[in-house]
């Protein structure tokens, strides 16, 4: 309503509404217009970021030696293996196992090494039918610990001094020359020079136990298990008793019947310093 001055004084007149929805359109159209550059500018910028990113890198290949070596030295032990025969465990050892296949996932070696020495010495042996392969599994992980890492509880660190020779470092710690070299990745004693610093086996104390009926041969540091290693074939293996190490190894193995294949032989070559006992036993 509104008043204006009329033909009889001030009347009141009625007038019609203003519409407004001409102007809402106008807003509604300006915010989607709005949007949508918006949007369009994002895919733009996007797309020249992805043009001037750098092409992929394709990852170095690795030499098969070194692959096959990574992937022996990573093998899982499979802890989820051990549930396959339907045993029901105890919980101690349930929980080890389930610690034992974390170290695994995760990749801590001194974890899974640890883990499986306790399961190897529960009191009243709840593990026993797992003991060969906690054993073999072992080995892998001991090895390693040794060579790849240099573990402190087996290995020291000398300077080389003049007149120091490889074979004479080697020897003063009780050790072998191939055990320093590998420790080292040398490829000859020619290549230590003074000054060098050399990682060494301090004074280890290797003893080989030979099982004649099972057919496999414990090797032992410092009066713990190391690693484990089958005797081949149905040769005739040496009667029960204690003998020392020769300083040729290969001829000493086989004066004992100890048919090795080459890869542990080349091994218990390298670890075994010359009078090491081995206990041939008749289990």
């Amino acid at each position: 309503m509104s008043l204006e001055r009329g033909k009889f004084g001030v009347e009141y007149f009625s007038r019609p509404r203003r519409n407004d929805s001409s102007g809402i359109g106008i807003v509604v159209v300006c915010v989607l217009a709005l949007a949508a550059i918006s949007l369009a500018a994002t895919k733009f910028r996007d797309m020249r970021r992805a043009a001037a990113a750098p092409p992929p890198v394709a990852a170095p290949r690795e030499a098969p030696a070194r692959r096959a070596a990574a992937a022996a030295s990573a093998k899982p032990a499979a802890a989820e293996m051990f549930w396959e025969d339907g045993h029901v465990r105890p919980p101690r050892v349930r929980n080890l196992l389930l610690r034992l296949a974390e170290a695994e996932k995760t990749g801590n070696v001194d974890m899974a090494a640890t883990t499986i020495e306790s399961l190897r010495d529960l009191p009243g042996e709840p593990a026993a039918d797992l003991d060969d392969r906690l054993a073999r599994r072992l080995g892998e992980l001991n090895l390693h610990r040794l060579f790849v890492r240099g573990h402190r509880q087996w290995v020291a660190e000398v300077d080389v001094r003049p007149r120091d020779t490889a074979q004479r470092l080697a020897a003063s710690h009780g050790s072998t020359l191939a055990s320093l070299l590998r420790l080292n990745n040398l490829k000859s004693a020619d290549a230590v020079k003074p000054g060098m610093k050399l990682l060494v086996l301090n004074h280890p104390r290797f003893s080989l136990t030979v099982h004649r009926k099972a057919r496999y041969a414990d090797l032992n540091l410092n009066g713990k298990f190391f690693r484990r290693y089958d005797i081949p074939g149905d040769g005739e293996i040496c009667a029960q008793g204690i003998y020392k190490t020769g300083e040729k190894t290969r001829e000493f193995f086989a004066s004992l019947g100890l048919a090795f294949n080459l890869r542990a032989r080349a091994e218990l070559e390298t670890l075994l310093p010359a009078g090491a006992p081995v206990l041939v036993s008749d289990l």
